[in-house]
């Protein structure tokens, strides 16, 4: 039992962590849309797929 509880924190910890990640980089991405950068730019910039950002704009919008 105390295994399986570990697992479904772990699980959660991860969950939260990758989050985190998402959140910082609709931050960033937000700050660059501002400079009137494009999505291939911020990409290059942020080393991320143009897909990814793309994603995460139309996802802000």
């Amino acid at each position: 039992m105390c295994k399986a509880i570990q697992e479904m924190y772990d699980d959660g910890v991860k969950d939260g962590i990758q989050q985190g990640k998402i959140e910082l980089l609709k931050e960033q991405i937000q700050r660059k849309l501002k400079k009137e950068k494009t999505p291939t730019q911020i990409a290059e910039e942020l080393e991320e797929s143009v897909e990814v950002i793309e994603k995460i704009i139309k996802e802000m919008q």
